[in-house]
């Protein structure tokens, strides 16, 4: 658990530098835009890796009893989860993270009309699902703050990102988008074969 808290501190304090301009700008101006933003990445991930393995590793200790619900709603779950972080990848997004807002087009923008910040509901889903279905201090400690990162993001982003909105209209079919669909699946297919040798654990088990 010590190496758990440690970690998600580290990760917590790298996503706060960001939002912070003297040290932001002296690595920007040390390493360039490029460099500090591929740095940045690597770091992220590294840490989110040993996020994991300390999860991994950290002794479990029961909170609540698992049942039959948590685990299907968690796979009901998922599902969305996997379109939203497809979309977040896949949309031209000036509001949020993602691949960026070049391509943008306020008229039609596509899965955004379901959310602005479809990474972060991503997440959000994600760690909500696998907290309910993991009862446990370790996972409540870890689903926990990612949920809470997700969330406080909303309201964050929001006030980072001061663009003009775009126009309010009913979600088309066209919006969600077939390849997206198609995607999103794909990936959900792909995380319920891999996780039992990623993470050790067969959802469908």
């Amino acid at each position: 658990m010590t190496l758990l808290i440690l970690f998600i501190a580290l990760f917590l304090a790298l996503h706060i530098l960001p939002s912070l301009p003297g040290p932001r700008a002296r690595l920007v101006g040390w390493l360039g835009e490029r460099r500090y933003l591929a740095a940045y990445g690597l770091l992220s991930l590294a840490l989110l890796a040993l996020v994991g393995l300390a999860y991994a590793q950290a002794e479990r200790m029961p909170l609540w009893d698992m049942r039959l619900w948590m685990r299907h709603l968690t796979l009901a779950l998922m599902l969305p989860a996997c379109y939203l972080l497809t979309a977040a990848f896949t949309t031209p997004n000036p509001y949020s993270i993602g691949i960026g807002g070049k391509g943008f087009d306020p008229e039609n923008p596509g899965p955004l009309r379901l959310t602005r910040h479809p990474l972060l509901a991503a997440l959000a889903l994600w760690a909500g699902a696998h907290l309910l279905s993991n009862g446990d201090l370790p996972s409540l400690v870890m689903f926990g703050f990612f949920l809470l990162l997700a969330l406080a993001g909303f309201p964050m982003l929001a006030a980072k990102r001061k663009i003009a909105p775009f126009p309010r209209k009913p979600l088309r079919f066209s919006d969600i988008g077939l390849m997206r669909m198609m995607l999103a699946l794909a990936l959900y297919a792909l995380l319920l074969w891999a996780h039992p040798y990623a993470i050790g654990v067969d959802p469908l088990g």
